[in-house]
């Protein structure tokens, strides 16, 4: 044991008197070696370098002794032109706190300054290279390196270490910008003639890398570690490792040339890297501001080959699969989860972003709920982004909820599932909305099952098969609306217009429906273009429409078989054909609804009536809004022509002051009931026989117009007598009636029963080439009216005025408004002569149960 001691002290006394050498013939060297660095500064270098403290110290790195620098600044060289750079730059090339230049003592020993390390600390290094090339690196004078003087100081790194180093890099030639924090570093440097072998170890981060507009790398901690060999041609990357975020490891192999026009050729591969982070730092332009990924692995394979230079890039082609990774759409809320996805990425034949390729093989994404994507397809020309990509795809209402971008619909049910092949752009992504997606589909085929949609003010629900391609073909689809159901198919024309700011509608369409309230759908069409109105979303449409009805309603009013073929137009709609069996007979018709710039509408139609019951007619239409001439007094069928003008408000409310009529018609088998005006020709004729009236035919042009019906006169050959009729009814439920009786009916057939005398009949007129007439004018409101003798014959000056009046209605279906130039020839009433019977009293009927059974009137004839 104390033999051992005995060599141990021994030992360390023989260290000791080593080390006490060493420090005393360092302490001699000193002045030298400090006198020896500055001179070959001087002489190397053709910049300034200023310091604060330089020292010799053995201890910090025995066995080796080092110069210790404080404070150093190199400042840059002049050759650059600072103006080329957008930000500021330094006149600093680097700033470093301490820098140690280490020195091998048997070199030392044998006077020979070699340095074999250098260490670098807390500091920051400016690298400049200007639009010329020039650049603020370039410190070392050319002719230095032949000058034998500089032999005395000699330069054999074996290592080079840093720790807290910030390097700014610009380089205006490539543009390209970065930003590194050296952490903490070691590069190990073996020669072999003109083979430089470097072992790397070393933590770093990337505060960014820029290139042109893109910008790379942003914050990426990355750690290098691996063997580099450089040659004069190349350096050789062997089994170089890259780890990105401390857990993503990419091996890298192969070699970069190093003469100008640089040859590449790497190969390099990741295992189970974190997907949202690789995606971070690999060059493709995913908009990564406005999507978040978490999560999931990615396996790649790739190589890059070719040559890098300043006007060339070499060619990168990589293998990839994705697996399990969220994908968040932070403008829409909405995410994404790739299950499972694999493809291949290439800069193509250019090398260039424009030839840039993103091939998916296959990818399965999951959204939301319930909601599944399968899709081939890739992203190609990087600079735009065009994407294509085929799809097998279900939907729900919750999806495409996200994608109807300030639009007046939501989707509340319904699902949506198909194929599609879509082409289009990442940018369009930000603001993607089904203007986009529409314009961008090239085929495809969808199911639309149960979709409800809340819309302005109503609420909507459709279903159906539709074929996509330019132009959309619907094989069988329905939509439920206002209270009606309707079946249709038909093709849609460019509908990516439907879905524009300013819609555009162009489709053909056959239709079909059960029962169709058209009162309700009216009401859901006022409502939505009400709505549009305030949201300035005004629809325009080309619609050519086909359509076929089992049961039209509206309101009291029935049609069945109902056939219809219009082209709806902006604000028209233009019913080429209408057909349908109404009130046990036959309509036809043809007619345009005018939407007009006031905001109000127009109708105006011509129909063919063939045997219409019209007493159903009545009913249906509630008695056209008045209460003298009702359902329950007329029987028979009607058959003619009408020509019809009439307009409505904004609300569709019909108004009587702008209805106009001609109507050419013939009553055939028809019967009046109980109509209180015929007891006022009791007088004449027995009352039981008035209580119901018959006649076989009757036909006459009727006029409407300015709320008066304007009746030409007519003879009517009915059951109770013959008798001809005239005059106009106006719509405030008031009449102005004239009726003329054969004098030889009268005294053949009525009178004689009633036993009165010649005498009493009253005022006799006689018309040329006609028979002996008692002439009669009846007037007032079914409450209070008055018959009276009439010498003034206004049958010819009312039939004239018809004819007239026709003339010009015709004119209203060939020019618009001509209705304003229709002119009123209502014949004037004159002063009275009254002429009582002398058992008669003034009639002032206020109850029509009274006029029934004991019928008072006052006769008059005029002057």
């Amino acid at each position: 044991m104390r033999r051992i001691l005995n060599i141990f002290l021994l030992l360390a006394l023989l260290v000791l008197m080593l080390f006490t050498g060493l420090f005393f013939m360092v302490e001699l060297k000193e002045d030298k070696i400090i006198a020896l660095f500055s001179n070959q500064v001087e002489e190397k270098l053709r910049t300034q370098i200023e310091l604060d403290h330089i020292d010799i110290n053995l201890i910090r790195q025995f066995p080796h002794a080092s110069i210790e620098l404080e404070n150093v600044v190199v400042h840059t060289v002049d050759d650059i032109h600072t103006a080329h750079f957008t930000r500021p730059v330094s006149d600093t090339l680097c700033y470093l706190n301490k820098v140690y230049l280490e020195f091998s003592l048997p070199a030392l020993l044998a006077n020979r300054y070699e340095i074999t390390s250098i260490s670098l600390y807390n500091g920051k290094i400016n690298v400049l290279i200007d639009r010329n090339g020039s650049d603020n690196f370039t410190i070392v004078r050319p002719d230095s390196v032949d000058n034998n003087t500089s032999k005395t100081l000699d330069f054999d790194i074996k290592n080079i270490a840093y720790n807290k180093i910030e390097v700014d890099y610009q380089n205006l030639v490539r543009q390209i910008e970065t930003r590194l924090s050296l952490d903490k570093g070691k590069i190990k440097t073996i020669r072999k003639n003109q083979t430089l072998d470097l072992e790397i170890k070393s933590n770093l981060a990337s505060q960014y890398f820029r290139r042109g507009e893109k910008n790379w790398f942003a914050g990426v901690p990355m750690k290098l570690q691996g063997s580099l060999i450089k040659t004069d041609q190349k350096w050789k990357f062997n089994q170089l490792n890259i780890t990105f975020f401390k857990r993503n490891t990419f091996n890298v192999n192969g070699f970069i040339g190093t003469n100008r026009q640089k040859n590449v050729d790497l190969s390099f591969s990741t295992q189970s890297a974190n997907a949202d982070e690789i995606l971070q730092v690999i060059p493709i332009t995913l908009n990564t501001h406005k999507w978040h990924f978490s999560g999931g692995s990615i396996n790649a394979n790739g190589t890059i080959k070719g040559r890098m230079g300043e006007s060339s890039s070499p060619r990168v082609d990589i293998l990839f699969t994705i697996a399990n990774t969220r994908i968040t759409d932070k403008n829409r809320d909405l995410e994404w989860k790739l299950d499972n996805a694999a493809g291949t990425f290439s800069n193509g034949s250019a090398h260039h972003k424009n030839t840039a390729y993103l091939g998916i093989d296959k990818a399965d994404i999951t959204l939301g709920k319930n909601n599944r994507i399968h899709l081939n397809g890739s992203i190609h020309n990087f600079s735009r982004q065009v994407v294509s990509i085929n799809t097998n795809l279900r939907l729900n209402h919750e999806i495409l909820n996200a994608y109807i971008k300030k639009s007046d619909y939501e989707l509340t049910t319904g699902v949506i599932d198909g194929n599609l092949s879509y082409s289009g752009t990442l940018a369009e992504y930000d603001t993607l909305q089904f203007s986009h997606i529409v314009s961008g589909i090239r085929e495809g085929n969808l199911h639309v099952k149960d979709v409800e949609i809340n819309g302005r003010n109503n609420r909507i629900k459709a279903g159906g098969n539709l074929q996509l391609q330019k132009n959309w073909r619907i094989d069988s689809a329905y939509i439920a609306a206002g209270g009606n159901t309707i079946n249709f198919q038909g093709s849609i024309s460019e509908p990516v217009w439907l879905f524009q700011s300013r819609p555009f509608l162009n489709a053909n369409v056959s239709a079909h429906t059960g029962t169709f309230d058209l009162r309700e759908f009216i009401t859901f069409v006022m409502n939505e273009n009400t709505s549009a109105a305030q949201n300035n979303r005004h629809l325009k449409y080309n619609v050519k429409a086909n359509a076929a009805i089992e049961r039209l309603i509206y309101n009291k009013v029935e049609a069945e078989q109902v056939k219809v073929s219009a082209t709806l137009k902006n604000n028209s709609t233009h019913f080429h054909r209408f057909e349908s069996e109404i009130c046990e007979g036959q309509l036809n018709s043809s007619g345009t609804l005018l939407k007009q710039s006031n905001g109000w509408y127009s109708l105006k139609s011509q129909s063919d009536l063939k045997n219409i019951d019209i007493h159903k007619l009545f009913d249906q239409f509630n008695n056209f809004r008045q209460d003298f001439l009702v359902d329950e007094n007329i029987f028979g069928t009607i058959s003619g022509t009408v020509d019809y003008y009439s307009k409505f408000d904004t609300n569709f409310a019909f108004q009587a002051s702008g209805l106009m009529a001609n109507a050419d018609i013939s009553i055939n088998n028809g019967e009046l009931v109980n109509f209180d005006p015929l007891y006022a020709l009791s007088r004449f004729v027995d009352i039981e026989e008035l209580k119901h009236v018959k006649f076989a035919n009757m036909e006459n042009n009727i006029l409407i117009k300015e709320q008066t019906v304007f009746i030409p006169q007519m003879t009517i050959n009915s059951s109770a007598l013959d008798l001809a009729v005239w005059g106009k009814h106006y719509f405030d439920n008031t009449f102005d009636y004239y009726v003329q009786v054969k004098l030889a009916e009268i005294l053949a057939h009525k009178l004689t029963n009633r036993k009165k005398k010649f005498e009493d009949v009253g005022y006799i007129v006689q018309e040329e080439g006609k028979e002996l007439g008692i002439p009669l004018r009846i007037s007032g409101n079914p409450d209070n009216y008055q018959v009276r003798y009439n010498r003034q014959q206004a049958g010819k000056s009312i039939k004239q005025s018809v004819q007239e009046e026709k003339k010009e209605f015709k004119n209203l279906f060939k020019k618009e408004n001509s209705e304003k130039n229709v002119i009123d020839n209502n014949p004037a009433d004159q002063e009275t002569v009254k002429a009582v019977w002398p058992e008669d009293e003034k009639v002032k009927t206020t109850e029509k149960e009274t006029k029934k059974k004991n019928p008072s009137f006052q006769i008059e004839w005029d002057d």
